[in-house]
């Protein structure tokens, strides 16, 4: 935004330039009659206030619409915002579209209603080439706001909105992934344990019709919709296989689908959980695994690896609850913030349905948010190893916030800190770090020299990349149980040192 230095013959020329301006929109149809719908004074008056009552840094309604202004440049690059003593200038290739008065830097409703005006105008004058519509501008605007505030805060629009809530809370549908390939529609994914899989439906079959309607008479982009619903709700399809000659009429009744997030696997004598994220279904689909595996009587497990690797996170609440999972008492995390509600202590239960196994924790530079929490809060409590390397380090809380047109700003307002009172912003460090780690360092020796070496460095770099020797070491230090104890009792240098003169 242009600011050119204000004087008192500066201000007093603008006003009159502003008076011209104003007197000469009634004789300019596409200026005097573009005025803003109300909701969209709305939605930037709730987006407005939401900011300013519940980042986590003081922010004023100036500021947040001085930076959502010069986003309509971005929607149309012909447009500019200038800023003339104490008016905005909205200009379009230096023709003068809109003057507004500046208002005071904390009244939200005057900047809302000065943004919706300043939108409304460019759209109605918007150039050929930018084909942006009232929601592209909107759009545009608040990526603004939002990119000023910190990289983990974000505006999402209606369409986007909705799929960040389906991977948070799922949805109500069959559990089928379809792909179009001509005309006709494939499936391409049967998820596990859902209606469509327990219709039978497999991968390769062709969807004929959909609650009868032909399916060549459905657009790709409708096709969702269409097979999803109401919780209990019926839906009838009709599919063609290959090598079976008559078409398949399944009937189906539509449940909530999650997507899969915990994915287990028995190896020997180690339970292997890899979360791949955290939803709502997250912790309930962990807490069954970890009941289920107490009643494998064939041979005991050793222990547990949980691979949190390349996992971004997700509900805080799911990693407090799969922490929980693994605690009798203690500190889980905490979070400080500037507004009253985001400063909370999270604390055990007294259950620890994850049975007394030790726990050796996969982590890389991908672990992030949620996944950063559960490590902190095992690792800290003394229930878990963590192998690999150093986390992302997010440290950050962010608050989703709705707004009245369908989308949604997802906001930071609060820090996270471990049990031990660390800002996660700086990572987890893993007791063992695997960077640079050969074949070799998966016997007990290299591992505590490995140990003794990550501790003196300080850092373990935050390497993007799996490791290939994670789960062997995290494997032997469970099935070396006086080693895995002895690295919660002792520094590195005395185990070292020890095990060397034996």
């Amino acid at each position: 935004m242009r600011r050119p230095m204000g004087t008192r013959w500066q201000g007093l020329l603008s006003a009159f330039l502003a008076a011209l301006f104003l007197s000469a929109c009634a004789g300019n149809p596409r200026l005097a009659d573009a005025q803003p719908p109300e909701e969209t004074r709305v939605v930037f008056a709730v987006g407005y206030d939401a900011i300013s009552e519940k980042y986590i840094k003081p922010k004023t309604a100036r500021a947040l619409a001085i930076e959502g202004l010069e986003g309509l440049s971005d929607a149309d690059p012909t447009l500019a915002v200038e800023e003339h003593g104490g008016l905005l200038w909205l200009v379009q290739n230096g023709r003068l579209l809109r003057v507004g008065v500046t208002p005071r830097p904390k009244n939200l409703d005057a900047w809302a209603e000065l943004s919706a005006d300043f939108l409304a105008i460019s759209l109605a004058n918007r150039s050929p080439e930018a084909k942006a519509d009232a929601a592209a501008f909107t759009t545009a605007m608040f990526n603004r706001v939002l990119g000023s505030l910190d990289s983990h805060s974000r505006y999402a629009n209606g369409q986007t909105t909705t799929r960040h809530r389906e991977k948070r809370r799922g949805y109500s549908g069959v559990g089928l992934h379809i792909q179009q390939l001509e005309k006709s529609f494939i499936v391409t994914k049967v998820m596990p344990k859902s209606p469509a899989e327990k219709a039978g439906i497999q991968v390769s079959d062709k969807i004929l019709k959909i609650g009868g309607t032909p399916a060549a008479m459905i657009k790709l982009e409708d096709f969702p919709n269409r097979l999803r619903g109401t919780v209990h709700s019926r839906l009838s399809l009709v599919l063609k296989r290959r090598n079976v000659a008559k078409p398949i009429k399944v009937i189906l009744n539509r449940q909530q689908i999650f997507a899969t997030t915990v994915h287990y696997e028995r190896r020997k004598t180690i339970a292997y959980f890899r979360l791949s994220s955290f939803n709502r279904n997250t912790a309930r689909s962990l807490a069954r695994h970890l009941a289920w595996i107490e009643t494998e009587l064939d041979a005991p497990f050793q222990g547990i690896v949980l691979d949190l690797r390349d996992n971004p996170g997700g509900l805080m609440n799911q990693a407090i609850t799969v922490a929980d999972l693994f605690l009798r008492s203690g500190r889980i995390v905490s979070t400080r913030g500037r507004h009253p509600n985001s400063s909370q202590t999270y604390n055990a239960g007294a259950s620890d349905i994850g049975t007394a196994l030790p726990i050796v924790i996969l982590l890389n530079g991908k672990s992030a948010s949620s996944a950063e929490i559960v490590a902190a809060a095992l690792h800290d409590q003394g229930r878990a190893l963590v192998v690999g390397s150093r986390s992302y380090g997010k440290g950050s809380v962010q608050t989703i916030l709705p707004l009245p047109n369908g989308a949604e700003i997802t906001l930071t307002w609060s820090r996270l800190y471990t049990p031990n009172g660390k800002s996660l912003a700086a990572g987890v460090e893993p007791d063992i770090c695997t960077v640079g780690l050969s074949k070799a360092g998966t016997n007990p020796q290299a591992i505590l020299t490995s140990l003794a070496n990550t501790r003196k460095a300080g850092l373990c770099p935050a390497l993007k990349a799996k490791n290939d020797l994670d789960f062997p070491l995290a494997e032997k230090l469970l099935k070396t149980p006086g080693l895995y104890a002895s690295l919660f009792r002792k520094p590195p240098e005395e185990i070292a040192h020890k095990e060397t003169s034996d």
